[in-house]
C-alpha cells in the first residue's frame, strides 16, 4: 500500500502516517492525498457506542462528524473485538470479510463506504477484491464485501466504516446480518456474537424551521434512550 498510514516509502521526502489518529495524514510524493484517515491500519477500538443522535438541520450539534450540503453525516464503524480484546484469532488470520447493514426505521442513507483498515493492515496484494451497493444506497440493507490476497490480518479492530447522513426522522434500530470472516484457507471463522446499535434522527419534517417534538407533519424530535 504505497498511500497508506504507517507506509514508508524508499522514496526521500515520503512522509508515512500516524496510524490511530483519525487524520489522513499519509503522503506520497507526486499523488495527492487518499482521503481516508487510518486506511491500511489496525486502529484501536474504543468502547462501543450503543447510539448516537443525528440532528439534521445543516449543523454539527449533535453526533455528526460532518456537515456536507446542508446534510449531516455520521461514520459508523464496523468492527471486530471489544477494545483491545478478541477479534480475529491468532491461529486463523482473516483473508476476506462480508456484511449486511440493516435499519429498521427509513431514516438515513448510506453516502459513503470505507474498506482499508483492518484487511491491509499486514499488507495488501493482487489480486484485491472490493464489491458493495452502489451509493448513495437509501435502501436497507447496504452490503459490502472485500477479499485480500495479502497478509492477512489477526486481533480486533476496524474492517469498515460506513458514513450515513439522515433523511428522516426516527429511531432506527441497527443490525448485522450475513456476516461472513474468512481465513486464509478461505474458511468461515464463526462469528461468537453480534452487537446492534441504534441511530436517532432529529428532522424538521414540516419546514416551518423548527425541530419540533410533533410538527404537523408527525414527530419530528427523537433522541437515544439510556444505555
Amino acid at each position: 500500500m504505497p498511500d497508506a498510514e504507517g507506509y514508508d516509502t524508499p522514496l526521500p521526502d515520503d512522509a508515512a502516517g500516524i496510524c490511530g489518529n483519525g487524520l489522513d495524514d499519509d503522503s506520497v510524493p507526486g499523488q495527492p492525498p487518499d482521503g481516508v484517515a487510518d486506511d491500511g491500519c489496525q486502529v484501536p477500538l474504543t468502547l462501543r457506542e450503543t447510539c448516537i443522535n443525528i440532528i439534521d438541520d445543516g449543523v454539527k450539534n449533535a453526533d455528526e462528524d460532518a456537515v456536507v450540503a446542508g446534510q449531516d453525516r455520521a461514520n459508523i464503524d464496523i468492527t471486530v473485538g471489544v477494545a483491545a480484546l478478541g477479534g480475529v484469532p491468532s491461529s486463523r488470520p482473516m483473508s476476506a470479510w462480508q456484511y449486511a447493514l440493516n435499519w429498521d426505521v427509513d431514516v438515513l442513507d448510506v453516502r459513503a463506504q470505507q474498506r482499508s483498515f483492518l484487511i491491509l493492515a499486514a499488507g495488501g496484494a493482487s489480486p484485491f477484491t472490493g464489491v458493495a451497493d452502489t451509493l448513495p444506497d437509501a435502501a436497507s440493507p447496504f452490503t459490502a464485501a472485500v477479499s485480500d490476497a495479502g497478509p492477512s490480518e489477526t486481533g480486533p479492530g476496524v474492517l469498515s466504516r460506513v458514513t450515513v447522513e439522515g433523511n428522516g426522522a426516527g429511531l432506527a434500530n441497527l443490525t448485522l446480518t450475513g456476516v461472513v470472516v474468512n481465513d486464509a484457507q478461505n474458511s468461515s471463522i464463526p462469528v461468537d456474537l453480534m452487537n446492534g446499535a441504534k441511530i436517532a434522527v432529529s428532522k424538521d419534517l414540516d419546514g416551518d424551521g423548527v425541530i419540533e417534538a410533533i410538527g404537523d407533519l408527525g414527530q419530528e424530535s427523537y433522541s437515544c434512550p439510556p444505555p
